[in-house]
């Protein structure tokens, strides 16, 4: 029997999540951990599989309220499939609870509280390069959690993409320019910043910047790649603090950006406060 089944079989209420390329997420009952969220990844490539082992071995040394705590993680060679057990965090995604997001203060309270659950990440040297309002979940009482490490890029390991890839690791929505192109040495937690810029100016403005839509081009990966984006400052009332951090987390090149989580967090508590 597969790991899979053997799980399966001394678990309740199984239900399938998401399924998606080589991986199937199920939400179940565990006899041992409660409610958890079943990860079962059918491997074809070594590469597939160590960025699964990252991703179990990164949750493993976390010790962070907002991000899933890892219970069990298993590997059969001989079926080629990988399996982890994770905290089960109840809550919405980000895009259904964008109303809960409407006011600068509300957006900079996201940002603040996602910049302060990337820092423990982020001090690792671990880029997660999938921020995106799916990878995003709010609790009942507020309170944001990040999730899916699937895709993380580990600084001080090897790097698994292809070098010669058009497109790097990513969700093109939400992906910064070097990850667009594969500049993949450029990679590092300003690569993260982009993605909350984006996400910020999207609840901010009520639409994703980047869209044709919003400012012509061909598509969001294009418009992305050349910084064409509709600004913070066409809605009414926008600070300029605001403008300054929008435009500071999406330049195109990550040097402009906010140089390190420690800046970042500089900025907001200057202009909010936000001691992240």
């Amino acid at each position: 029997m597969s790991i899979l089944g053997e799980v399966m079989r001394s678990c309740e209420r199984v239900e399938e999540l998401k399924k998606g390329g080589q991986r199937t997420a199920y939400k179940a009952v565990h006899p041992e951990h409660g409610l958890v969220v079943i990860k079962h990844t059918q491997y074809q490539s070594p590469k597939t599989l160590e960025r699964v082992s990252r991703e179990a071995e990164l949750l493993r040394s976390l010790d962070c309220p907002c991000i899933p705590t890892l219970y069990e993680f298993m590997v059969d060679p001989s079926r080629r499939e990988a399996l982890t057990i994770e905290e089960y965090i109840p809550g919405d995604e980000l895009q259904a609870r964008k109303a809960d997001y409407k006011s600068e203060r509300q957006i900079i309270g996201l940002l603040r509280a996602l910049a302060n659950c990337m820092q423990v990440p982020w001090a690792k040297r671990v880029v997660h390069r999938d921020l995106k309002p799916s990878n995003i979940l709010i609790t009942s009482d507020g309170r944001p959690h990040v999730i899916d490490f699937g895709i993380a890029r580990f600084l001080d390991k090897e790097s698994l993409t292809n070098t010669v890839a058009m497109m790097g690791p990513g969700t093109a929505m939400y992906a910064a320019p070097e990850q667009l192109e594969n500049r993949k040495t450029e990679v590092d937690a300003r690569t993260d910043f982009f993605a909350l810029g984006i996400i910020a100016l999207e609840l901010h403005l009520g639409r994703h910047p980047f869209s044709p839509e919003a400012v012509g081009g061909d598509s969001i990966p294009a418009n992305i790649v050349s910084g064409r984006y509709l600004g913070p400052e066409t809605k009414e009332g926008t600070t300029q603090a605001f403008v300054t951090l929008i435009r500071r987390l999406l330049q195109v090149e990550p040097y402009l950006r906010f140089r390190t989580p420690a800046a970042l967090s500089a900025y907001l508590q200057t202009h909010w406060g936000c001691d992240l």
